[in-house]
């Protein structure tokens, strides 16, 4: 978990008031989990029986690609820039070893 926080997949914040440690969802985790995302995994099964090329399962589902939607939902467009920038610097500082799956 200290590594996930380390890397920013989790955010922890510090109440004001000096309580306990409040934890949450990074943008990236947070993107991840809307419908908009998880809907083109659910039919992954129709997009493999087509014939290529194809549209990407984003595109079957929601008729346009990732980018395009993004230019037309500017809460999309939001989220979805704050989760790749996450994606960058998880990639940049990756964990190279740990001693424990919990480090």
């Amino acid at each position: 978990m200290r590594g996930l926080t380390v890397t920013s997949v989790f955010s922890v914040q510090h109440r004001a008031d000096g309580g306990e440690l409040v934890y949450g969802l990074s943008p990236y985790l947070t993107m991840m989990f809307i419908t908009t995302f998880v809907t083109p995994f659910l039919c992954l099964g129709d997009w493999f029986q087509h014939e290529m090329p194809d549209p990407s399962p984003f595109k079957m589902t929601h008729g346009l690609d990732i980018w395009d939607l993004a230019d037309h939902d500017a809460s999309f467009e939001e989220l979805f820039d704050k989760g790749m920038v996450l994606d960058i610097v998880v990639r940049e500082c990756r964990i190279t070893s740990f001693r424990l799956i919990s480090d």
